[in-house]
Order: structure tokens, then sequence, then C-alpha cells
């Protein structure tokens, strides 16, 4: 991670991950998963009364608060209607690290959607299969490289798909076009979801300051059978280079996929390009993924071509070097000096011979 630690982990609910997290990474953002979170309501609420009428409040409260503020009204209405006062440790804990899981806390973190999705898979369900509860340590590794392989091949041959099969559009914006033509099938699939909730969207704007547009954008949405009706709040402003926009819902700050909200006022104001920002890279087809390509030399030990034998013999001998330069700063500053030395020629050999 280039000697960076990173900005957010996701884990499920466990107080000794949570404690190693805070001492080796007190600056990283601890989120739990929330489907990990709901799931334990069962076996925490089933013995109150009127259980599945609980269940049901809090889940509404968790998903529909837009804002802080409105989920701890909303939240404490909950614990004086159903008397849950002092009732449960559990609850009482949920609340103090409200923080962690509820999602209009966490939304400003980019999570590329692995914190709350129904799709979002734990570290079991990636070693299902693989390996069970009488699994030695050594099959484990060997397990491991196994996964580590499998993920690698559905990987590439998702990236196959996307560069040679075109999922159609669904309507006839510009917008949605420049998507199909740049994302993987599964980005512009998903960026497609949220076109589709565009007929669920009613807009109404505001005010205008000067080239700033404040929209308010109504949705209609369904949670679990219920049919009830959402204000979102959206920024547009028409002077910017950018072309910066912003929603309430954070859809894109937390997954990095535009809104339903967005793309209902961008598609209202006649905006025919789509602001540079909001297409990332990490979702292109064009994309070059390194990870992928070093994970076929490193795990498959089947592969033995003269590009994976090169690859192993430059690891094996900058691991040498390593060993020998950690035992001070003067070496560590000399070798990483050289490396960069060697990067710049490495580049002027490529671009001489491109």
């Amino acid at each position: 991670m280039s000697n960076k630690p990173p900005e957010v982990i996701i884990t499920d609910q466990c107080d000794a991950i949570q404690d190693a997290i805070e001492k080796v990474f007190p600056q990283t953002c601890h989120i739990w998963r929330l489907q990990s979170v709901m799931k334990k309501m069962p076996e925490n609420l089933s013995g109150f009364s009127g259980f599945q009428s609980i269940e049901n409040a809090f889940s509404t409260v968790v998903h529909n608060s837009l804002t802080q503020t409105v989920f701890e009204n909303n939240w404490s209405k909950i614990i004086d209607k159903f008397g849950l006062h002092g009732r449960s440790a559990w609850l009482n804990m949920l609340f103090c690290n409200r923080h962690k899981w509820v999602p209009t806390y966490v939304k400003n973190n980019f999570c590329a959607g692995m914190f709350c999705t129904q799709n979002s898979e734990s570290i079991g369900s990636l070693f299902h299969g693989y390996i069970n509860s009488t699994t030695t340590l050594d099959e484990f590794l060997d397990q491991y490289n196994k996964t580590i392989v499998g993920i690698d091949c559905k990987e590439t041959d998702a990236n196959w798909k996307s560069s040679h099969e075109v999922v159609p559009c669904v309507t006839h914006y510009g917008i949605e076009k420049k998507f199909q033509k740049v994302y993987t099938n599964k980005m512009f699939e998903e960026f497609q979801e949220q076109l589709k909730g565009k007929m669920y969207c009613y807009p109404t704007l505001l005010k205008q300051e000067g080239s700033v547009y404040i929209f308010k954008v109504t949705q209609d949405v369904k949670i679990r059978e219920q049919q009830c009706s959402l204000d979102f709040t959206v920024w547009w402003d028409r002077d910017d280079c950018d072309g910066r926009c912003k929603c309430t819902c954070r859809h894109f700050e937390f997954r990095g996929i535009l809104c339903s909200h967005i793309i209902t006022v961008l598609a209202l104001l006649k905006v025919k390009k789509v602001p540079s920002k909001y297409v990332l890279q990490r979702w292109r087809k064009d994309m070059i993924r390194r990870h992928g390509t070093i994970t076929n030399w490193s795990y498959n030990e089947m592969v033995d071509s003269p590009v994976a034998r090169r690859f192993d013999l430059l690891c094996k001998s900058f691991y040498e070097v390593a060993e020998k330069a950690v035992v001070s700063n003067e070496l560590l500053m000399l070798v990483l000096d050289s490396v960069e030395e060697l990067k710049r020629k490495v580049d002027a050999h490529t671009a001489q011979n491109s």
C-alpha cells in the first residue's frame, strides 16, 4: 500500500478486530458491514414482544435517514414507542457505535459498494468450498492460493467480456452512451440501475443562485412491502469547469456511481457531457490492472512462460537486496535512490523501443 495505511477497513462487528485496527491503524476509518449488523437483530431482539414490528422500524430508520440528526431523532422515537429504554445492551452498543455502521454516518467514505450491498462478499463466502473447520494451516495456505487464482480467473473473464461484449443502452441519452463506451459491463449495468431509477424521481427547482441550481428531487421508493417517498437535494454549478454536482444521498462519494437524483437533474437541464470527475478510472474497461498479471505469475505454479520466469528472477533479486538494505537508513536510501534511477532507465528504454 505504498507505506500508507488504508483509508477504510470494512469488517463484520468484532471486538478483537476493532481493538487490533485501533492499535495498528489509528487513523483508518473502521466500518462494520451493514448486512452483518442487521442479521444479528433476530438473535438479539426476538425476545421482545412485537419483534417483527421492531425489526421493520429499525430497518426503515437505518436505510431512510438522510442526515445524522434525523437518524438520532427517529432512533429515539423507536426506543420510546416500543419501551426499549435500558432493556437491550446490544441496541445501546449499536447506537454508541452508530458512526461505524449507519449509512448516513459512513457515506462520506468511498467504499466501492462493499458496505451494504446484498452482493457484498464476506471472507467466509470467498473461501466457501475451499476450507472448512478441519482445515490445517498448511492446507489453508494452499487453498488460499487456489482461491486467489480462482478470483483472478473470474476477473480476467469479466474483463474479456467487457472488451468483446456490449451491454445495450436502455435510453437515448448521450450520458448513458458515454458510460457504455468506457465502463466495464458490470459497472455500466450498475449505472443503468441508477438511470432506470430516474423514472421514480420528480425534480423541483428550489432556487438559483448565480450559476448554482438547487433542486429538490422526490423519489418513490419501496422498502420491504412499504411504498414511500423520500426527498433529496441536488446542487449543480453550471459554470464550474468540472461540472460540480452534489446530492444529499452521497451515492457517488460512497459508491463511485452517479445517483438517480443527479442524473434526473442533468437530464432536465439538457446536460449532454458527463463531467470528467464523475467517470472514475477504477471502473474503466481500458484500465490496466497490473495486480491480475502478477497474481497469475505468483500463484499459478503451472505457468512457465518467459515472462513468468523473468518476473520470478527479478523478485528474487530484489528480495535479496531488500534483506541486506533493511539494516540501516543509509543502505535503505542508497537502494531507494538506485531503484529510482533504474525506473528512469527502464522508462527511457521502453519509450525508445515503443
